[in-house]
């Protein structure tokens, strides 16, 4: 499987993880180098585990000079998409809310559809999670800031809301249907940094 489908061979292996031998990030760079088109976690594009996305290119047009000799025996036609156990903290049932509620028009919409944890929100956004809404990470990052601070005391006493544990069920459908004043003040247009101070 490794010498013909190294798509397959690196789907299957991180999603084994931890195996304690190989790193996940040695096994990505190693599909790479095998030609496989690797496609970082995103809100709107990953589950749990990594998948495999249909790749129009030829994988042995992207080998590794090193490779070169594999050629021939390389038939990966997949992308891999990282999914969210690759990111740091993430928790299952936070990847299970987040792939039951999309699609996402923003990080403010995310939060609100599944009653992530402001924490849980950071760690998404310094993984470079929010792409497909065409921010980079230091824009989802700044908004990812703002909901941790509207997420505090306020968001506790207006909806008895923990902001420090992942929540779902009928309390973050109130949420949603009943948005803070407090948030709903501070919404932003481009860039919430203005908010922020």
């Amino acid at each position: 499987i490794k010498c013909h489908y190294p798509d397959v061979f690196a789907a299957a292996l991180l999603n084994s993880q931890p195996m304690g031998f190989y790193a996940a990030a040695q096994i990505v760079r190693d599909a790479q180098e095998h030609g496989v088109a690797v496609r970082a976690p995103d809100i709107n594009h990953s589950g749990w585990d990594c998948t495999l996305e249909p790749e129009g290119d030829d994988a042995s047009a992207r080998l590794h000079p090193r490779h070169q000799s594999m050629r021939g025996d390389v038939r990966a036609t997949h992308a891999l998409r990282l999914g969210l156990r690759q990111v740091d903290g993430c928790a299952r049932a936070d990847a299970e809310a987040i792939e039951t509620a999309r699609p996402f028009a923003s990080v403010r919409d995310l939060w609100l559809r599944t009653g992530l944890a402001p924490a849980a929100l950071k760690r998404l956004a310094e993984a470079d999670t929010f792409r497909s809404l065409g921010m980079d990470r230091r824009a989802a990052v700044q908004s990812a800031a703002l909901a941790e601070r509207v997420g505090g005391p306020r968001l506790r006493s207006l909806t008895g809301l923990n902001p420090d544990s992942s929540h779902s069920g009928p309390k973050a459908m109130w949420l949603r249907d009943n948005e803070p004043d407090i948030y709903r003040a501070a919404r932003w247009l481009g860039s919430p940094s203005a908010y922020l101070n």
